[in-house]
């Protein structure tokens, strides 16, 4: 009897060696990343830049799988319901994160419980953006006729429910004027109709837009961040036109299973980090008008945290409903 109970803390304290050193050599075998959206976009771009840094320091694969469709959810289930070794992890926009569960009437993700948050990666303000439909030469002059003549103007999105949609309906409501929402299949088809001049408005990350910006069809007229963009020097923040409220931007974390070991997690911190240091990287995301994010666990939850409650009220506020 006795040393059936003697054999217990030994087998526990052998459970933990066992998994003190499967973290030690962490990863010892390929890691899936899963996105939610299309190779070619700011979300596959990120997950392929930290697949190639794992793979190179690492010598253990990094593999990208795009798993699309609904606004990202199918990825983001993947990765919830993964087992909690590491080997599955995700990169997650915040519209899948904080706003669409809050859209989607059978959203099957618990985001504050059913991941793990492991670190921010990258962000890009958005920037309301005007096409040649729009005749006035300031965003105050804009508001101001815009107030005058209440559905006026159109403003396109990437779908009902979609961040750009979200974005653009919450830059309505603070500006106090009245837009119309002409939803379509991906942004892409948005910014087309804003540079033909048969919409007015779209608000978007600026990579989306430069190509109408450089070509003189789109123009910058607010930019949604608490500070100018060093990219967009000339352009008035939100506050600056009397929207001091007005923030709003495209963010992407790295998030696995609920119940990560910690030192796997800490390991992907150091990754990310070292990541971001990397010169190659960090010209990348220029290029892409991309910005790192605060590192780290604490950070990213917070956020997410944050961001959440925001969006919870928010959204029944703009009158759009779940589907």
């Amino acid at each position: 009897m006795l040393s059936r109970w003697l054999a217990i803390p030994i087998a526990v304290t052998l459970v933990t060696i066992a998994s003190s050193a499967s973290s030690d050599v962490y990863p010892s075998k390929p890691v899936r990343i899963v996105v939610g959206f299309a190779p070619g976009g700011g979300a596959d771009h990120i997950a392929r830049v930290f697949a190639e840094f794992l793979s190179r320091e690492t010598r253990q694969q990094g593999v990208v799988e795009n798993r699309t469709g609904a606004a990202g959810t199918p990825a983001l289930q993947a990765v919830a319901r993964a087992a909690p070794d590491g080997y599955t992890l995700g990169v997650a926009i915040s519209a899948s994160l904080v706003m669409t569960p809050f859209i989607q009437k059978q959203f099957p993700v618990d985001v504050l419980n059913d991941l793990t948050f492991i670190s921010g990666l990258v962000e890009a303000p958005h920037v309301v953006a005007v096409g040649t439909k729009v005749k006035e030469k300031t965003a105050q002059d804009f508001i101001n006729a815009a107030r005058r003549t209440p559905g006026a103007h159109e403003y396109g999105s990437a779908g009902a429910g979609s961040l750009t949609h979200l974005s653009a309906a919450l830059f309505g409501k603070l500006a106090g004027i009245q837009l119309v929402h002409v939803p379509f299949r991906g942004n892409a088809p948005a910014v087309s109709e804003l540079m033909a001049g048969r919409i007015s408005i779209v608000v978007s990350s600026y990579s989306e837009l430069q190509a109408g910006v450089d070509g003189g069809s789109v123009r910058p007229f607010i930019a949604a961040s608490r500070e100018r963009l060093s990219y967009l020097p000339d352009v008035p923040t939100a506050a600056e036109v009397g929207i001091s409220d007005y923030i709003a931007s495209t963010w992407m974390g790295l998030v696995g299973p609920s119940g990560m070991p910690p030192a796997i997690v800490d390991r992907l911190n150091e990754l990310v980090v070292r990541m971001m240091q990397d010169p190659s990287v960090q010209k990348g995301l220029a290029v892409r008008h991309q910005q790192p994010m605060p590192t780290g666990r604490k950070h990213l939850d917070e956020l997410v945290r944050t961001e959440y409650a925001r969006w919870q009220k928010q959204i029944p506020e703009l009158g759009i409903q779940q589907e």
